[in-house]
């Protein structure tokens, strides 16, 4: 992971964690279908996830043990916002099964 390489690039803000994450992905993430046809909207989503969830770990490593409030909340809002997806996707697809 490059963020744990160069230790010092590392910022506690929300545009910083939104400069880590290709526009491909952020863009058409949590969809059900997506523009283009050479990847599967679960993969996109997956693949968001899973950045998104480094970027915080990073962050995480970095400020762990500083009480930084605006660190935990950055990362807070990811949790939320994935639990909120995550509720979304779910009952959209319980409607199709």
């Amino acid at each position: 992971m490059y963020n744990l390489i160069s230790w010092e690039s590392i910022k506690n803000t929300p545009d910083w964690i939104e400069k880590q994450i290709p526009l491909i992905l952020s863009k058409n993430a949590f969809r059900i279908k997506i523009s283009f046809n050479t990847y599967d909207a679960e993969s996109i989503t997956q693949a968001y996830c899973y950045l998104v969830s480094g970027v915080c770990f990073s962050l995480a490593l970095k400020y762990a043990g500083t009480w930084n409030e605006q660190t935990a909340n950055i990362i807070v809002k990811f949790v939320f916002l994935f639990n909120k997806k995550k509720t979304k996707l779910k009952s959209f697809m319980l409607f199709f099964l």
